[in-house]
């Protein structure tokens, strides 16, 4: 979800955009939170997740409290302008 598909009755909305770094791609943002399926999302575009595919998420550059960590499913983290995060898709062999 990029700035243009967010929809502002979201109560994570902010007026406030942020630029953040998916995989060394810029995006604007104006919520607050991104969630792991949402950096997802900006990393593979449209991909669904095949059986075997496993996906991480680490970042850096984040809020005073927590500047780096890992990203799980079903859950998010602040956003702070210029936080980096870098997701790594894997298949089992």
């Amino acid at each position: 979800m990029t700035t243009a598909e967010v929809d502002t009755q979201h109560p994570g909305h902010d007026n406030k955009t942020v630029t953040i770094v998916v995989n060394t791609r810029e995006h604007s943002w104006d919520q607050k939170e991104i969630s792991f399926e949402q950096v997802f999302q900006l990393a593979y575009p449209g991909h669904q997740l095949a059986d075997g595919e496993t996906v991480t998420i680490q970042y850096s550059r984040g809020p005073n409290e927590k500047p780096k960590g890992s990203l799980t499913a079903n859950h998010s983290v602040k956003v702070k302008n210029k936080m980096v995060f870098d997701v790594y898709l894997t298949t089992r062999s």
